[in-house]
């Protein structure tokens, strides 16, 4: 028995489909949106059901997409971990942005708000699934696991849950993949050797 083009294993290995035209064009498509010119497919030909319906699906494809823009490097691709996170603390910083949330004078303003109903983890993860973007994939690793974002104290900044939802990019101000650099100073440098 021959091998399913998608996966390379034996078709006795799992549960096969014949594709027909709009099968194999199906996977053929897909094939040119994972960027991936080793699966060509003709019709009649058998593939795993399995393979297929993981090969065609559109958030795998979109999934690919980002990675690839990611990392033009790398094939394949690793789910974001919570674990691989260094620090992260529901109680300490925005779950959107992940930089730590002041009690200080953002919260004066109305800047910094705690989850206070159940049905917001509900909410952020449609949105995630609606975005699905890089940010959208972080945000979900982080609530996915939490069954109770009040009672993790969960809190986060207004700016930033505004940006996610209406599918805007994290503020400048929150990045934290960068550290901040000073202003440098205007002028020639003092050489504090002479000085």
């Amino acid at each position: 028995m021959a091998d399913c083009i998608i996966c390379k294993e034996p078709l006795e290995n799992g549960e096969i489909v014949t594709l027909g035209e709009k099968g194999s064009a199906s996977v053929n498509r897909a094939s040119i949106e994972h960027n991936d010119s080793t699966v060509s497919t003709v019709p009649g030909q058998q593939v795993h059901q399995y393979c297929r319906k993981i090969h065609c699906n559109p958030n795998k494809i979109a999934q690919a997409k980002r990675l690839s823009i990611q990392n033009p490097d790398t094939s394949t691709s690793h789910p974001v971990l919570r674990s691989t996170e260094k620090g992260f603390s529901f109680n300490r910083d925005c779950f959107f942005c992940g930089t730590p949330v002041s009690d200080g004078e953002q919260k004066k303003n109305g800047d910094i708000f705690k989850v206070t109903t159940l049905d917001m983890k509900g909410t952020r993860m449609a949105t995630c699934s609606e975005r699905r973007d890089a940010w959208s994939e972080v945000v979900q690793t982080r609530i996915m696991h939490v069954h109770d974002l009040p009672a993790a104290d969960a809190a986060y900044h207004q700016k930033c849950s505004v940006n996610f939802r209406t599918g805007k990019q994290i503020l400048n101000m929150f990045v934290t993949d960068e550290p901040r650099q000073k202003k440098k100073r205007v002028g020639r440098p003092q050489d504090e050797e002479k000085n």
